[in-house]
């Protein structure tokens, strides 16, 4: 499936204008969401499922510098387990 998907969004085109200001590419988890759609219909329709990806976007935005807050989690314990 993610074979699939990755061909078919290397396919869509997506138009960039020169107002923008990021560069924009196909968000990966809507694609997917639409070839799952795309293999359950009866009706398949391969120019839709185009037009349908290149609607979700999302901006590429290189060199960001909010670094991700990664915390440590600590054990659960499972003492209420344990029978009486």
């Amino acid at each position: 499936m993610f074979n699939f998907c990755s061909r078919i969004v290397r396919g869509a085109v997506v138009q960039n204008k020169a107002a923008n200001v990021y560069e924009y590419a196909v968000n990966m988890k809507m694609a997917m969401a639409l070839c799952r759609d795309y293999f359950r219909a009866p009706e398949k329709d391969g120019e839709r499922l185009l037009l349908e990806i290149v609607k979700y976007t999302e901006p590429v935005r290189p060199n960001r510098a909010d670094a991700r807050n990664l915390r440590p989690k600590s054990f659960p314990g499972f003492t209420y387990r344990v029978a009486a």
